[in-house]
């Protein structure tokens, strides 16, 4: 996950003889208190701004598909409204930027980033006891936006949107019930160097429909009780069959293989379960997958076949991200949930066996 982590914010550096641009916004929004337990939370609208640093993407097959994409990493800072509850937040997230509309002087983007963040005041039972939110400095940045801008000239755009940030830690310290940071956004972009980025691009290789099996194995911790400090180790083994029908568009039926140890510790919480409980699942999961080169994104939802426990539900879900590194092996990583509740974070390794 490192070595991912390090070519989604390296990549835009690469290459100089490319387009790129600076960008600055600001933003203005609020904290939303998606549970009833965070509402006291909230005292003041959210502010904060973020520099961005953007470069044409340079995959022949997402230029293709993708009218061009631009690759990017931005410093956001946010103030979600509370300084003696949450403090302020700071995030670097590389992102990718599509383009939705695009005209002489108008273009409609949306953007896609996932990064790391640091909230400055977390839970603590004695000290900030009302941080329902979050109980981790670290946390994921998931940076989701939609931008409009306007060109006054050549090289520079006026820019408004909508914004949507969320902080997480996927459960591995509790509690997590996140920070969700709707926000607009007002800011200028500045573009210079090589702009004829198409000149620079071998032309795209058609991919034929294709039907493969996978076979991943992923990890993951969490904590079980606030405070406790003490982590659990999640396990799961998944058997994929991946029906490509173009070079973006996909879709996979999964057999999912779980081991938690969680399960009996949150067993031995529950007073009133007095049995033993099994710490393995069985899951079938569909998953739509969207490629764009050489990362792919998938959105799925899975049903416990077998499960002793029941504490969840009979559903779960998975986002997830992975990295070609290869035709046959990827890095994954994926965001592990019963619906809008996060379990825990999943990294994974995977490989193509036919």
């Amino acid at each position: 996950m490192k070595r991912l982590f390090l070519i989604l914010l390296l990549f835009p550096l690469i290459s100089f003889s490319q387009q790129q641009a600076i960008e600055a916004n600001y933003y203005y929004g609020f904290f939303w208190p998606h549970r009833t337990t965070m509402r006291h939370i909230v005292n003041d609208y959210a502010k904060g701004f973020n520099v961005a640093y953007e470069a044409n993407y340079t995959n022949s097959l997402a230029n293709k598909y993708y009218n061009s994409p631009v690759w990017g990493i931005q410093f956001l800072f946010l103030n979600p409204g509370n300084k003696k509850v949450l403090g302020n937040t700071y995030s670097l997230v590389p992102y990718l930027r599509l383009k939705l509309i695009d005209y002489e002087r108008f273009n409609l983007t949306t953007k896609l980033g996932l990064g790391l963040g640091y909230v400055e005041n977390t839970y603590n039972r004695e000290t900030n006891f009302t941080n329902t939110a979050i109980g981790s400095h670290i946390n994921l940045n998931v940076h989701l936006n939609i931008d409009a801008a306007y060109a006054i000239s050549q090289n520079t755009h006026l820019k408004a949107g909508l914004n949507f940030t969320h902080l997480s830690n996927g459960a591995m310290v509790l509690p997590n019930l996140g920070l969700n940071i709707p926000t607009l956004n007002i800011g200028i972009n500045r573009a210079f160097g090589y702009s004829e980025s198409e000149e620079l691009i071998e032309p795209a290789k058609d991919v034929s429909p294709s039907k493969n099996w996978l076979v991943h194995v992923n990890f993951g911790m969490r904590e079980v009780e606030p405070n406790s400090e003490k982590l659990f180790p999640n396990y799961n083994l998944s058997i994929e069959y991946l029906s490509q029908k173009s070079a973006v568009n996909s879709f996979s039926g999964i057999v999912d293989f779980f081991y938690k140890s969680t399960l009996s510790e949150r067993a031995k919480i529950d007073t009133g379960i007095t049995r033993g409980i099994s710490s393995f699942q069985l899951g079938l999961m569909g998953a739509y997958h969207r490629t764009i080169n050489p990362i792919d994104i998938y959105i799925g939802m899975g049903i416990y076949l077998v499960d002793d426990a029941k504490f969840d539900g009979l559903f779960y879900h998975r986002l997830g991200m992975r990295y070609l590194l290869s035709d046959n092996l990827n890095l994954g990583f994926s965001i592990y949930s019963h619906f809008a509740k996060a379990d825990h974070f999943q990294l994974g390794i995977g490989y193509k066996i036919k």
